[in-house]
């Protein structure tokens, strides 16, 4: 028999059931707002569940249909913090090489985050850094 639908304990987490969503990042939000489409789309995915992500160098872009081309700040992007300051691509904005202040910063925002989350008794919690690895 399937254990689809069986519940799952990871650590101290106990899941209804052993289906998952695997984290997105969504970079088509104007101003940084999530609108009706990210609504739609991921609350028929991810019920209750919250991702927190930290896109390093490849943030601050166009949307894909616009050309996905990296913003800089007189564009109105924004500043860019990555593990060094190699920019993502030729057109991307070099980002700001991350100092141990700004990892300890951002892992206690992250902190911050989770905390809030889980005191309010909501779980599952994705933390997505695979676009800078000095957080993962």
């Amino acid at each position: 028999m399937s254990q689809l639908f069986t519940p799952l304990k990871l650590r101290s987490v106990k899941l209804r059931n052993r289906i998952f969503v695997a984290p997105m990042c969504q970079y088509s939000c104007n101003d940084g707002t999530p609108d009706d489409w990210h609504l739609v789309h991921l609350g028929s995915r991810a019920v209750g569940a919250i991702q927190l992500g930290h896109a390093g160098r490849k943030a601050s872009v166009q949307p894909h249909w616009l050309g996905g081309k990296g913003v800089a700040l007189i564009e109105g992007g924004w500043q860019l913090l990555a593990p060094s300051a190699l920019p993502f691509s030729p057109s991307s904005p070099e980002p700001r090489a991350l100092s141990v202040e700004d990892l300890e910063q951002i892992c206690s925002q992250f902190e911050t985050a989770a905390c809030r989350w889980t005191t309010q008794g909501r779980s599952p919690l994705a933390v997505a850094v695979r676009a800078c690895p000095p957080l993962s």
